[in-house]
Parts: C-alpha cells; sequence; structure tokens
C-alpha cells in the first residue's frame, strides 16, 4: 500500500467535513465515511455506525493511505477522475484491503474557484442503495456550501489586510490569492497586467520555501522593484499574500552611469538588454561587431542602430551562391550611398576568405560605419582572430534566458507584430499565468522560439485572452517542475497534446493514446506536470 501525505488544503477540511456530518442524518446500515484529498491520499475517517472503520483499519485503510486508480486501482476513489458519483462492489476493488466493502464516492468541488478538493467515499458493508448515494450527496452539497462560505471568509479576510495595508502605506500595495487580485492605486501605475507575471512567480516561490524580507526584482518597463510578500493567515490557514512594492533603492547596476538609452523600436527594458544598449550607445561609429546565440536578435539589434541611415545588408551565406568577387563587389558598390553596411553570418566565413574580407570592411569602415552579427561559438579560431582585428567593439546579444524579465515586452510587441503581418490574427491579452508559464522556460531557440510560439498561439485562440491552458502541449512540459530527459519530454508532449486535442478530457485523451486513465495520471505525476497548478 502507497502512503502519502495528504494536501494541506485538505486536511483544513477536515472540521468541514465533522461539521456538515453533526448535522446529516444517520445512514441506514451504517458504515465509515473517508475524506480523500484531490491526489485520492485518505485525509481522515468517520464512523458511520457498525464495525467497519475497525475492520478497514485493521487492513490498513488509514490517513495516509494512497486510493488514487494509479496506487489502488479500481474503487470508488475514481469519483476524482470521472466527476460523478461511482458505487463499486466488494469484489470489483483491487485493493484487497476494500474487497470486503462496497465503496460510495462523489467529487469535492471547490465552488468560488471550479477545482477539485478531493472526494468523500462511503464504505458499507452491504451492497449499496440508492439511498446511500442520495446521502452522500447531501453530504457533498453541505460540504461545498460551507466551502464556499470559508472562500468568501477568506477574501474578506484578505480584503480587510489590504485595507489596512493601504491605510499605512502610500506605497504600492497588493493583496492576492489563487482567485482574486486586489491592488491600490500606486501598484496599478507601476505595473501592466504582463509585467505581473514576475511578481505572481515571486509570491509564489516565497511562500512554498517560507522566505521573508525584501528581494529587488527586474519586472520589465525598466523598473527594479524592492518587493516584500507576507502571508495572510485566517487561522491555521494561509489565505493569500499582500506585497508591497517599492522603486529599488540600489536598482540592478549596469557598466554606465545614469539611465542607459535603449535601442529604438525593440522590446527591452531589462538589466541585461539595458547593459547591451549602454555599450553600444557608446560605441559611436566605430566597427561593430554582434555576437551572441541563434535566434538572439542581433540583426533587428543591427537595424535599429541603423535608425533613419541609409542601410545595406550583405550576408555571408550568400557568398557560395555568387562567388567571392561578385560579393565582394557588392560591398564596395553599397559604399558609393550607404551610411550603414550591414555584413550577416560572418561565423560562414572560411579562414581562408576571412582575412580578405576582414583587411576589405577595415578600409572600408572609413568612410561608412560597418556592423556585423556573428554566432558565438562556432567559428574557427583563424577567422575569429582576423574579424576581431577589424572591430574595435565587440558587443554580446544576451540569450532569452538570461533576460525573462523582458518576456512580457517582448510577448506584446511580438503580438502586435503577428498581427500586423496577419491582420486575420485577432488582438489578444496575455494573462498573468501564460506569461509566467513563458518564464519557466528556458528558451534555446531565443527571441525567435518565442515570436513562433506566439504566431502559433495567436492562429488558434479564439478568445481574445491567451491563458496557460492555451500554450502548446510542448511548453507545458519544458515548464514542468523537473527536468525531464529527451525521451521523457516526448511522451509528456504526447500526452499533453492528446490533452488538448480532447479538449481537456482526460479519459478520451488516455483512449486515443492507447492507455489506461491511470497510466495517464501516473505519468504526468511522474512528469511533474500539474495540469490544475494556479498562478498564485
Amino acid at each position: 500500500m502507497v502512503k502519502a501525505k495528504p494536501r494541506p488544503e485538505a486536511v483544513r477540511g477536515v472540521d468541514i467535513v465533522s461539521q456538515a456530518l453533526a448535522t446529516a442524518p444517520a445512514l441506514d446500515g451504517g458504515g465509515t465515511l473517508l475524506l480523500l484529498d484531490a491526489d485520492g491520499v485518505v485525509v481522515d475517517t468517520w464512523t458511520l455506525g457498525g464495525d467497519v472503520l475497525e475492520d478497514l483499519r485493521a487492513q490498513g485503510v488509514a490517513p495516509g493511505l494512497c486510493l488514487a486508480e494509479h496506487h489502488a486501482g479500481t474503487s470508488a476513489a475514481g469519483a476524482l477522475v470521472t466527476r460523478r458519483l461511482t458505487i463499486v462492489q466488494g469484489p470489483d476493488h483491487d485493493l484487497e484491503a476494500l474487497r470486503g466493502v462496497t465503496t460510495v464516492g462523489a467529487p469535492v468541488v471547490e465552488p468560488s474557484a471550479n477545482r477539485l478538493f478531493g472526494a468523500l467515499v462511503v464504505a458499507t458493508g452491504a451492497a449499496a442503495s440508492d439511498a446511500s448515494g442520495s446521502w452522500l450527496g447531501e453530504l457533498v452539497s453541505g460540504v461545498e456550501h460551507d466551502l464556499l462560505r470559508r472562500a468568501r471568509r477568506s477574501e474578506h479576510v484578505l480584503m480587510e489586510r489590504f485595507l489596512q495595508e493601504r491605510s499605512d502605506s502610500r506605497h504600492a500595495v497588493v493583496a492576492l490569492s489563487a482567485q482574486i487580485i486586489i491592488t491600490n492605486a500606486a501598484a496599478a501605475r507601476m505595473v501592466g497586467v504582463e509585467e505581473q507575471s514576475r511578481l505572481w512567480e515571486h509570491a509564489r516561490q516565497v511562500v512554498a520555501d517560507n522566505r521573508g524580507g525584501p528581494t529587488t526584482l527586474e519586472v520589465g518597463q525598466g523598473r527594479s522593484l524592492s518587493v516584500e510578500c507576507e502571508p495572510v493567515t485566517d487561522g491555521d490557514e494561509t489565505v493569500g499574500v499582500v506585497m508591497r512594492w517599492r522603486r529599488a533603492t540600489h536598482p540592478v547596476a549596469v557598466d554606465v552611469q545614469g539611465p542607459a538609452p535603449l535601442l529604438e523600436g525593440l522590446a527591452g527594458r531589462g538589466a541585461r538588454w539595458r547593459a547591451m544598449s549602454a555599450r553600444l550607445a557608446s560605441a559611436g561609429q566605430v566597427p561593430t561587431l554582434l555576437v551572441g546565440e541563434r535566434g538572439t536578435g542581433k540583426t533587428a539589434v543591427a537595424r535599429s542602430l541603423a535608425g533613419e541611415l541609409r542601410l545595406m545588408e550583405i550576408d555571408v551565406a550568400d557568398l557560395d551562391s555568387v562567388g567571392e568577387q561578385v560579393w565582394c563587389h557588392q560591398i564596395w558598390t553599397s559604399a558609393r550611398w550607404a551610411e550603414v553596411v550591414l555584413v550577416r553570418h560572418l561565423e560562414q566565413l572560411t579562414p581562408e576568405t576571412a582575412a580578405r574580407v576582414m583587411t576589405m570592411l577595415g578600409e572600408l569602415s572609413s568612410g561608412v560605419r560597418v556592423v556585423a552579427t556573428m554566432r558565438s561559438g562556432v567559428v574557427a579560431d583563424a577567422s575569429a582572430n582576423a574579424i576581431l582585428d577589424v572591430f574595435s567593439m565587440v558587443v554580446t546579444v544576451p540569450p532569452l534566458r538570461e533576460r525573462i524579465e523582458d518576456i512580457p515586452d517582448l510577448v506584446r510587441a511580438l503580438t502586435a507584430k503577428c498581427i500586423s503581418d496577419d491582420p486575420s490574427l485577432s488582438s489578444t491579452q496575455w494573462m498573468t499565468d501564460a506569461l509566467q508559464t513563458l518564464t519557466r522556460l528556458d528558451w534555446p531557440g531565443n527571441v525567435s522560439s518565442l515570436e513562433s510560439l506566439v504566431r502559433r498561439v495567436l492562429g488558434q485562440v479564439r478568445t481574445g485572452y491567451v491563458t496557460a491552458r492555451d500554450l502548446p502541449a510542448a511548453v507545458a512540459t519544458n515548464a514542468s517542475r523537473r527536468k525531464l530527459s529527451a525521451l521523457d519530454r516526448l511522451e509528456a508532449q504526447a500526452i499533453l497534446q492528446a490533452i488538448h486535442d480532447a479538449n481537456g478530457n482526460k479519459l478520451a485523451a488516455a483512449e486515443s493514446l492507447g492507455i489506461a486513465r491511470s497510466t495517464l495520471y501516473r505519468k504526468l505525476r511522474a512528469f511533474g506536470i500539474d495540469l490544475s497548478s494556479s498562478t498564485f
């Protein structure tokens, strides 16, 4: 038998069930009531009369036992999956300890969030009757009503704490829970919906790790905020978090004095992006080499540097098709009218060609500004030496994983770009949980991959809002709480895609994959993927 620790929210629900039982009528024939959390773990048990409870305890059915399908097989705990009343007769149970009883289970849903809270299961020594199902249904209704009442109380407690904080502070104050977000005017002016994702993720981690004290965060829009989180409790229950935002006294430093100028037309205001922008601003008209990984936006940065000046672009990738003589001639002729010459993909130069081309670019730089791009880590040493001799300014364009705080800005800009390119795409707002998921990725393809994802999502969403559930299966897989092997990643993507194609119906998804529903749940849990996770 598998033992596990019940979810804290279900443990806090024990008193709710106890109060509902106190006013419920007696169940004919007696039996045992079990409260399961959303994972199928037994939270607590109550006797309804008779010896069933003692018999079950003797068989090991007690708090901590996991009755979920992927551990215990068939039982009335299947109500957690089917979301409806489930009855299993004694011999049909896979778990030996339950074969002497009949179990009747019903799901319990938190009305305020429409989220599965757990299940109530009745174990009786006789065949289940319609009366036991009706009795359980009435009990579940009472529990759900009390959950709703307490949720409203939690909201009231959170609001009271927010009002108290607001009255004591002229700074930005935010109170949030899994269901609601409350902000004062100062907080609303500081960040928009897109920038909130970084703060919500920080609040979640602070509560999970039980950390305290202020932390300086880069949240986009060129802001460094000092953020302090404090849990809001109602008795022993954590009902939310109060966040205090202040402009950081010591913002994240860049390598220049004063505010760093940003590149015209490009999204990004984080520390790494501002540091790069500052270096480029100090370069003046000297030959400049932009180095970085594939997809970081090196060409876009070069075009932004040119601004309104006449720009000529030359791609080394064209050298083999037109020949070295013609290709070099194009560069020389461009100098007659261009004010900026952009040479792309210098990493593709062979060592033999690099020296000749670099000599030509060195001579050309006396009349026009030369800007070039090169992928980092892919060029031969001889070529690198020749290239670096020409460029007095070498600037690295940072990968997206090192400027995660810029993702909200980038998503907004890329959304506008995609809509401009394809007017059939509708204007869409990215919600905080979707942006929060995107910040958990490593982005090996950098901004190019982000643009592809934005375009794909915009082509599929029809509601005007993008939530975490609208993201492709691969995103949920890669944002899982544990790193997956290549094989596990492929399997997880296949499962998530099947769930997406089945509109969230996990039974249909399992059938389409040819696996049992219990196997699907077991694999998702093994992969560390929680489809019910919330922003906070």
